[in-house]
């Protein structure tokens, strides 16, 4: 085996630094170009992404060869990767297009080469708001920005650090946790009066054609990172470009098929601080009145992989049809759910809203078309496959002001789901998508507060497809209002556990089952209670 098959082979078992010892312990006479191409990808593969000094060595040991290597789709795919980490875009760009040229379909450069059209501000058929790109334009009154007070507001609103590699008057370019953010002033407006023509469906904000007129130049706002989730990228757009709202000049947000208002885009984002998705800045819902009924479509879905979707010729009020998509929307976005054509969709029990595919009303392409049908009072405002949801206790727990933490509201919820994790009752797709979290769990179980997962990653909410079908199937039969089952167990132990007369008490306002103290041995009560459970209903089906 020679140095090179050697290094391939290192390189394979992540044994970078193996390979920069190897060659560089080589006389100079015996140090081939070859050897050069693979020392320089050894860097590249060793740097972190803000790892300059690595990134400029690789460039560095890459340059003397370009001739020898001008046929070699290799070394310019390691000369582009290189120059991409440098923030050298345009330069990157360049060599991944001559990577496709000579190496024809390669999806890593085609990768690579979207995101640095999508943060040059390039439009061509493989870049769109169909691909995972955030882009968006801050209107300015002013050809005018100031640069460090936008670093100064992403600290302080957002405890984002923008560090910048190179400083430039007209551009702001860091990185975030392998996310790639730039902020561009562009010294003109938005060509072809496309932003005014988009601000016109603003029903919101009656001033915002007449407003969006006034702009002089724009920020755009692009972020970039393959290595990032959808819902990551998107948070992290949403805080940049609330940072860019407090620009001095600043008029307006032109994304997501229209030109929002600047307080509206900052209040909206401040939802994050609640550990809420900011639903209303990265989807548009669109009402309009049709020949036969309102409207509303929604304008984002895509970005996150999603098909738009639309409700058509409804005899409604305009905003029940909105917030009836707002839902819809949040679940979808909220779960990483997808809707299929043929399926129905609910927010209770009986509930059967039918969905279909073809192609879009509203707006071009295929969308969604939801049928739609007012909620009576006693219906809830989730999907059917709902299991419970911590909102319903965190609102009893915040309108009767009572003197606890509001993570008690997830209390019996984390109980139920720690039962089936530990029962090995989790459906696949829930067990791959928080494998990590799972197996840290199932090593302590109280090296993590399972609530805090439940809140964070699952926003509350028990869902039928996180178990197996015959988890589910239990759920049906136990998790709800006949007889046995478990919120009924669960206040039945509240009963015990306080004793009748405190259980009765004005301290409790009803809702004892909320006091008891989250800890082990509440756990181990209530689990030895749903193994009972588990088996008389296993007896009931034999």
């Amino acid at each position: 085996m020679d140095l090179i098959q050697q290094c391939q082979l290192w390189n394979e078992n992540d044994e970078y630094q193996k390979i920069i010892e190897a060659i560089e312990a080589l006389p100079t006479d015996e140090q081939t170009p070859e050897l050069m191409s693979e020392l320089a990808r050894a860097y590249c593969n060793l740097a972190e992404v803000d790892d300059r000094e690595l990134y400029e060595k690789a460039v560095a040991l890459l340059q003397p060869h370009a001739e020898y290597f001008k046929d070699d789709y290799r070394w310019h795919f390691r000369m582009g990767y290189a120059h991409y980490y440098l923030q050298q875009i345009e330069e990157a760009l360049a060599y991944f297009k001559k990577v496709l040229e000579l190496h024809p379909g390669d999806e890593y450069a085609q990768e690579f080469i979207d995101d640095c059209q999508e943060l040059l501000g390039e439009t061509s058929a493989e870049v769109d708001e169909y691909r995972g790109a955030f882009v968006g334009f801050v209107l300015l009154a002013e050809n005018a920005w100031n640069k460090e007070q936008l670093i100064q507001d992403l600290k302080s609103e957002w405890e984002i650090e923008a560090c910048e590699e190179e400083a430039h008057p007209e551009a702001l370019v860091f990185s975030v946790d392998k996310m790639i953010v730039a902020v561009s002033l562009m010294s003109a407006p938005i060509p072809e009066h496309e932003a005014e023509e988009n601000a016109a469906n603003n029903y919101l904000w009656p001033q915002a054609v007449e407003t969006t007129k006034m702009h002089q130049a724009h920020l755009l706002v692009a972020v970039l990172g393959k290595k990032a989730s959808l819902i990551e990228r998107g948070k992290l757009f949403v805080k940049v470009i609330a940072a860019c709202c407090r620009q001095p000049s600043v008029l307006g947000v032109y994304t997501s098929g229209t030109v929002f208002q600047p307080q509206f885009y900052l209040d909206s984002a401040a939802l994050m601080k609640e550990n809420e998705l900011p639903i209303f800045n990265w989807i548009w819902f669109g009402l309009y009145q049709g020949e036969q009924g309102v409207c509303c479509y929604t304008y984002g879905m895509r970005v996150f992989g999603k098909d738009e979707m639309e409700v058509l010729d409804v005899e409604a009020e305009p905003l029940d049809v909105r917030d009836f998509l707002v839902d819809i929307a949040t679940y979808v976005l909220s779960n990483d759910a997808t809707l299929q054509d043929g399926e129905t969709i609910g927010f209770s029990a009986d509930q059967r809203l039918p969905i279909s595919r073809s192609e879009g009303v509203s707006l071009p392409g295929m969308t969604l078309k939801i049928g739609y049908e007012e909620l009576s009072e006693e219906d809830g405002e989730y999907p059917e496959e709902l299991i419970d949801c911590a909102d319903f206790h965190l609102q009893s727990l915040q309108e009767k002001q009572l003197p606890i933490e509001e993570l008690n509201a997830y209390n019996h919820l984390a109980i139920y789901l720690r039962w089936h994790i530990e029962h090995d009752h989790l459906s696949e797709d829930f067990s791959q998508q928080y494998e990590d979290m799972l197996t840290l769990f199932k090593t302590d179980p109280w090296r993590m507060d399972l609530r805090e997962f439940l809140r964070e990653e699952l926003y509350g909410l028990l869902l039928l497809p996180y178990f197996d079908e015959e988890s589910q199937d239990f759920a049906r039969y136990y998790y709800g209002d006949s007889t046995p089952s478990f919120p009924a167990d669960i206040d039945d132990y509240a009963r015990q556990y306080f004793g009748e007369e405190q259980y009765h008490s004005e301290e409790f306002e009803g809702e004892a089952y909320l006091f008891i103290p989250y800890g082990e041995e509440y756990y181990q009560k209530m689990a030895q209670i749903i193994d009972q459970r588990w088996e008389q209903w296993q007896q009931a089906k034999s």
